[in-house]
């Protein structure tokens, strides 16, 4: 069976390794090489690096659309996105023989959107897992062929579920393809009242609301190590970011006042000072 992926940060590398290792893998489409870190280094996807691993033919067009000529020569079973970044054309979308799929981070009609791993977490979900969807024109609106549950721990973060998360997907995909492949799955329709989003995080986002301390700790959590909450030095009026944040006591000289008690920061960063753990 003939696969084209799509995907560009670590998240989907666990996953795309299995498959790649599984069938047989015609292309990988990833974002342009972009600049990273202080020294504003021009660093490839590191999916792009797993693909010239195995020797596999990349493409990283600004817009997919640019490359439909070239994928339509492929002549693919599967297209299956992770984490790719891009909206997907039709006609692209329209190309694979047994259909297009994204392994979406929720458990859809849930979090459709570009943030379901921080959603689940700020809104105080305790269980939360994988979508392999069908990929039609609508945003994460596609039927549901397969879901994977997961359950949200006390002391998850983003960090941590994203971890989780790409390992239940790598768990699962094989076996997923190989019964798409045998006309062995059952479509399910996403109820439309059921629908709930996950917008990409926004700068105000960042700012903490200070309600209560369970929304607080897990807006914290949500956004802990990227982008990071942060609350206002009301003596300095510069942000401390907090990416940990404790309901119990301990000696730390950051708390943080909510609508019904107080918060301990465990791990925090002021301004233009390097990040604080408190053990």
């Amino acid at each position: 069976m003939k696969i084209v992926l799509a995907g560009t940060p670590s998240f989907s590398l666990e996953t795309f390794e299995k498959i790649i290792k599984s069938f047989d893998v015609v292309a990988l489409i990833a974002q342009p090489d972009r600049k990273i870190g202080r020294k504003q280094i021009l660093t490839p996807p590191p999916t792009i690096e797993l693909a010239q691993k195995y020797n596999i033919k990349t493409y990283q067009p600004e817009k997919i659309s640019e490359i439909y000529q070239e994928l339509a020569t492929l002549e693919f079973d599967i297209f299956l996105t992770m984490a790719y970044g891009q909206i997907i054309p039709q006609n692209i979308l329209s190309l694979a023989k047994l259909g297009s799929f994204n392994i979406h981070a929720s458990l859809l009609p849930k979090y459709r959107g570009a943030a379901p791993i921080q959603y689940a977490i700020w809104k105080g979900e305790t269980i939360t897992g994988i979508t392999l969807m069908e990929m039609v024109s609508k945003m994460d609106a596609g039927d549901i062929f397969f879901q994977k549950e997961i359950a949200i721990l006390a002391n998850d973060n983003y960090d941590s579920l994203l971890i989780k998360l790409s390992t239940l997907a790598s768990e699962n995909i094989v076996e997923w393809l190989n019964l798409i492949k045998e006309n062995k799955y059952t479509r399910v329709v996403q109820q439309e009242n059921l629908v709930s989003f996950a917008p990409k995080i926004a700068k105000e986002d960042e700012l903490l609301n200070l309600d209560s301390i369970e929304n607080t700790i897990n807006k914290i959590n949500a956004l802990s190590s990227q982008p990071g909450a942060y609350i206002i030095d009301q003596k300095t009026n510069k942000r401390i970011k907090i990416f940990k944040a404790s309901k119990n006591s301990i000696n730390t000289p950051i708390t943080i006042q909510c609508t019904d008690g107080i918060i301990y920061a465990q791990e925090y960063q002021m301004e233009s000072k390097k990040k604080v753990t408190i053990l």
